[in-house]
């Protein structure tokens, strides 16, 4: 119990210092130099990340399809040797789709956020923004003027060079 509560303080102190310091850095800087923007919106709205959901959508479900094919054979296979031999493809199959649909969702949110992270670096260099915090659904960032929000701004810009990039 007294550890839950030291664990509780914890987190309620580093989020008040998180906060302080995101304070003091806007007031230090107050002028449009630093930005946010949502990482949620940003990502889901990314082309790249629409494009590589359905890549993935589509290669799970070819594998799914031929695990539910290979479960129907098993309901109708009488002979122990070829239904043993059928569980252990069906098993292993159905292991391979679980772990083809954790690396890749891994390995693409990858991909995408380093694409993301060099577009929005030219995006900076092009205008005057000087930091730009990041936020997830404003869980991290207690408040921030709506006019210092440029989601859709940067949305534009990294959509537009991944088009032409592509």
């Amino acid at each position: 119990m007294l550890n839950n509560k030291i664990k509780i303080f914890a987190i309620l102190g580093s989020s008040i210092v998180i906060g302080l310091t995101i304070i003091l850095i806007l007031n230090l800087f107050n002028n449009k130099e630093i930005v946010y923007v949502d990482n949620q919106r940003l990502f889901d709205g990314f082309a790249m990340t629409k494009e590589m959901k359905v890549i993935g959508e589509r290669e799970y479900n070819l594998r799914k399809t031929e695990i539910d094919s290979l479960y129907s054979r098993l309901q109708y296979v009488e002979e122990n040797e070829e239904r043993e031999f059928l569980m252990k493809e069906f098993i292993s199959k159905r292991e391979s789709l679980e772990q083809f649909n954790e690396e890749f969702g891994y390995t693409e949110s990858e991909k995408i956020w380093s694409r993301i992270k060099n577009y929005t670096k030219e995006f900076t260099n092009n205008r005057e923004y000087k930091f730009i915090i990041t936020s997830e659904n404003s869980r991290n960032v207690l408040y921030a003027d709506p006019e210092l929000d440029i989601t859709g701004e940067l949305l534009l810009f990294i959509n537009s060079k991944y088009e032409g990039n592509k």
